[in-house]
């Protein structure tokens, strides 16, 4: 306890640059154009590898990832705790002595001479994997461990006793706070340290956590918590009282998200905490959503106008993929709020639900209603700095360049602000880390609006602020192959690729640039790689036939194509190619079912209309062929190619007898 140059592109074929696994929370999804090629109807095209969608890359990932299990406010006002799981203390701190947005208010808090004594408290349950590096975290630094085993069938009793804890058993009884009092009431020492077994301290801050127990007149101390999120790349960020003083009566209260009642001045520190607890896989994650959920239904059966539960049902059920209950949770709890005669949401952890409210309903693209929920939040909360952000991206999206810079450049503003710890805030921070996502977003509305040189300069400053994040780099290339700069184009989406490896629009733009400029074996070298990381990626596969047929190797074509709609059976353009490769190998029956399929899935595409008459002349059904070119001229009224093809076709001129 205490104690080598690149060859150019124009020139001879040039190898691809190595790539490397990265991890990256961005993404970006390619949708297919369609042919890049002319067809005539006779002889028969193919629409080969597709040209990726033109867009630039914007990452709509990077918040998503939202946690449940926050702590409700206690008697005396405010809670401000955030731990990610529904074990973790929930702790109240008086306004007077904290207010959000502004500079920490003096409190009546003197530091002595002496150290106190610090009793670290846990609970635990089946935690062999997490524990050991959490006790391993903290033994040093305390002088008494304390683990409460609630039922452990694995080995956590043993490794806890090896750390020199003094293990108690109790059953489980579905009370996270009886639990937590349980631990409390062995604790001999003057202050009580909390932790989860998947959480840690950070070993550099043990000197400023000792120092702490030398207050005077403090009944608890904020560390910096840094939840993991679920992409395990990435952090929110809170204040939270993990250090509190023992023998005063302090408890928890609330069987779910416990929260810890006492009365006291609090002032900050920056020791620094972090929880893993959703770096967990699906399963496991599953499971937790499931047991937290059960519970807090459990809970609103007997309080079923308690704020805190819907609150907390809001989280865990935007979690769960639930989207609309979680919509239903967060604005059911904010009817609850706003009911309350002197609710300020600008001093409460509370706030942080609009985030996952605004982010509910962007996935479910109810953009005005997200719009109108963010823009109600800052009406009540003006410092809340994640509220900012989601307009800022809501705007740039929708491409209103003025709200857009506006909202982001608050949002700047505030970040700074928080970052040095000029403000401090109630609620969770989810968008400390999304500066480079804002300058992204920026760089891409520009890029919409045809601004090219202020797009540059915007996915240049997103470089500066986090040189690993792939999507500013994918956009550069897209600017330079747009004006013709291919070796500058190329070399970005290599430097794309080898930050996210799974990247994939950015390996199909790369694979299409090489197979536009004749580098067919390069070509497949990045599409073959990228089906090792998507083996069923019906795009890559669709690519794969592509160049295959571009090469005459029509059997290897026709089994990439099959694997193409077999991975994807409602992928037109698929359907479309595999219908080119029978044609190509005579099998005009097979080719009439494929294009027709395509017709069925993509009536605008003219190409599947004169593929299908091809077919069919070849077939000798010229009746059938006419049919189709006016069913064709029906969905796509004058277009020129088909009309053109049409009047040049065999079944124009035939007549039936």
């Amino acid at each position: 306890m205490k104690k080598s140059k690149k060859d150019k592109l124009k020139g001879k074929k040039s190898p691809i640059s190595g790539v490397q696994a990265g991890q990256m929370k961005s993404s970006s999804i390619s949708q297919p154009t369609g042919s890049d090629e002319v067809h005539a109807p006779n002889p028969v095209g193919l629409a080969a590898i597709m040209a990726p969608a033109e867009g630039i890359s914007v990452d709509l990932t990077a918040d998503s990832a939202l946690m449940a299990s926050i702590p409700a406010p206690g008697p005396a006002g405010v809670a401000i705790r955030r731990t990610g799981q529904s074990r973790g203390p929930a702790v109240a701190a008086q306004p007077s002595q904290m207010l959000a947005g502004v500079d920490q208010a003096p409190l009546p808090v003197t530091e002595g001479d002496k150290e106190g004594t610090i009793s670290l408290c846990m609970i635990v349950k089946n935690e062999e994997i997490m524990l050991p590096q959490c006790l391993a975290s903290a033994r040093d630094v305390v002088d008494e461990i304390i683990v409460v085993d609630t039922g452990s069938t694995d080995q956590t009793p043993e490794i806890a006793a090896s750390f020199g804890a003094k293990v108690y058993h109790h059953p489980w009884e579905n009370d996270f706070s009886k639990m937590r009092n349980y631990s409390l009431s062995y604790a001999t020492s003057d202050w009580i340290l909390i932790l989860d077994a998947d959480e840690r301290l950070e070993p550099d801050d043990h000197k400023k956590l000792r120092a702490l127990t030398k207050l005077i007149g403090a009944a608890g101390v904020y560390f910096i918590l840094f939840n993991q999120l679920r992409d395990k790349i990435s952090f929110s960020k809170m204040n939270t009282i993990r250090l509190f003083r023992n023998h005063q009566g302090i408890h928890y209260e609330g069987i779910v998200h416990n929260q810890l009642i006492f009365t006291g001045p609090v002032p900050y520190s920056d020791v620094r905490m972090y929880h893993y607890g959703y770096a967990l896989d699906n399963d496991k994650m599953d499971k937790k959503c499931a047991r937290t959920t059960a519970l807090l239904e459990k809970q609103l059966e007997a309080d079923p106008n308690n704020p805190f539960i819907y609150y907390n049902l809001c989280k865990i059920k935007f979690m769960d993929n639930k989207s609309e209950e979680s919509i239903e949770a967060a604005r059911r709890a904010i009817s609850l709020l706003k009911a309350q005669p002197g609710f300020d949401f600008a001093q409460s952890f509370f706030t942080d639900m609009y985030h996952t409210l605004a982010v509910a309903l962007t996935k479910l693209n109810r953009l005005d209603e997200a719009q109108e929920a963010l823009e109600d939040i800052i009406s009540l909360c003006p410092h809340y700095l994640d509220a900012f952000f989601d307009l800022g991206r809501l705007h740039a999206q929708a491409g209103r360049e003025k709200e857009a810079l506006e909202a982001y450049n608050k949002y700047f503003d505030l970040l700074d602000r928080y970052l040095n710890k000029q403000i401090y805030l109630p609620m969770s921070v989810y968008t400390m880390e999304n500066r480079p996502h804002a300058l992204n977003d920026l760089g891409a509305m520009y890029h919409n609006l045809g601004e090219l040189i202020k797009a540059r300069e915007y996915f240049n400053k997103a470089i500066k602020a986090n040189p690993g994040l792939p999507d500013p780099y994918y956009n550069l290339a897209m600017l330079a192959e747009k004006e013709g700069r291919v070796d500058e184009a190329a070399a970005f989406f290599e430097r794309t690729l080898r930050l996210r490896e799974d990247f994939l629009p950015a390996r199909t733009k790369l694979a299409f640039l090489y197979y536009r400029l004749g580098h067919l074996v390069e070509a497949e070298d990045i599409l073959r790689r990228g089906l090792e990381i998507h083996p069923n990626n019906h795009e890559i596969h669709n690519n794969m036939a592509g160049l295959y047929l571009k090469q005459d190797r029509l059997e290897d074509a026709l089994k990439e194509s099959l694997k193409s709609v077999a991975a994807m059976d409602d992928f037109a353009i698929g359907h479309l190619n595999l219908g080119l490769i029978y044609s190509k190998l005579g099998d005009y029956p097979k080719a009439v079912i494929h294009f027709r399929r395509a017709i069925d899935l993509e009536p605008k595409n003219v190409i599947s209309y004169i593929n299908l008459a091809s077919s069919s002349e070849h077939l000798g059904d010229f009746d059938l062929a006419r049919q189709v070119y006016q069913e064709g001229l029906a969905a796509n009224p004058n277009n020129p190619t088909l009309m053109d093809a049409f009047k040049n076709a065999r079944c124009y001129h035939h007549v039936s007898l």
